[in-house]
């Protein structure tokens, strides 16, 4: 309903305004709440073993790289916000940000199944070695015929991280289109004009190395988080693979504003 408004300004007169500043502030207050639920998921599983400690810290650092990839992607001023560029940019903000925190709340929940998945795992091995007649100890789903087996449990847990972290760096993508514009990201990726004084013909000059360097690792690195739960199931190697997505994502970040150096915090 709200594409439908006019957007001269006019929506205004028949809208509420919105404080931008405030608003900008209580987001990333809930930003930060949605991340420490992902912490307290790590921190909540009692378990032992090497797997188990290696997927923790994994999943703790990454959670610590999201929250600063989140604050720097997002703008800190109302000037730079999508809210305040166009109304449609708003509308679509606001849309996309909804769908962003629960893939950040099912991130936080992936990690906890994988703790509880090797936890399962470690007490299968124990039963095996010392076997008793009782048969719910090992857990793993596989007891009653009807339960997901624990191969099959992981598959599905794989697809909720993999899924849940590709919608989080396409949501940042999405986010900063609406805060910058899709024209402004477009000129982003030329140099300038240069001008062939034979033919008179004006050529933009491309930004190669910032769309060889920024935009295709960080179009690779989404697909392959989107893609990982295709070949590979284990927990640790998912944690372990998803903090270096994240960490790329975080490296396109810095090299987006040094290669388009455009006076743009959300490149």
């Amino acid at each position: 309903i709200g594409f439908c408004f006019p957007g001269s300004g006019e929506h205004k007169k028949i809208s509420i305004p919105m404080h931008i500043d405030f608003l900008i502030h209580r987001q990333g207050e809930w930003i930060m709440l949605v991340l420490g639920e992902s912490v307290l998921s790590l921190l909540i599983v009692d378990a032992k073993g090497g797997d188990y400690y290696r997927t923790f810290y994994f999943g703790i650092v990454t959670v610590i790289l999201l929250h600063m990839l989140h604050f720097r992607s997002q703008p800190l001023q109302a000037d730079s916000h999508a809210l305040r560029r166009h109304k449609n940019a708003g509308i679509f903000y606001g849309q996309i940000f909804p769908i962003y925190s629960a893939a950040l709340v099912a991130v936080g929940a992936s990690y906890k199944l994988c703790l509880y998945s090797l936890n399962d795992d470690r007490r299968r091995q124990l039963l095996s070695a010392f076997p008793i007649d009782y048969r719910g100890l090992a857990g793993g789903g596989d007891d009653d015929g009807c339960s997901p087996t624990g191969d099959e449990r992981k598959q599905l847990i794989a697809h909720l991280f993999c899924g849940a972290m590709a919608i989080v760096f396409v949501c940042f993508d999405l986010m900063n289109v609406a805060h910058s514009g899709w024209i402004k990201k477009m000129e982003q990726c030329k140099l300038g004009e240069k001008h062939c004084e034979r033919t008179g013909v004006v050529v933009k000059n491309h930004n190669l190395m910032g769309i060889l360097l920024v935009l295709v690792p960080r179009v690779v690195t989404t697909i392959f988080i989107a893609t990982l739960s295709q070949w590979e199931t284990n927990p640790v190697v998912l944690a372990l693979l998803g903090f270096v997505a994240v960490i790329c994502q975080l490296i396109t970040r810095f090299l987006g504003f040094v290669l388009f150096n455009n006076n743009d915090c959300n490149s």
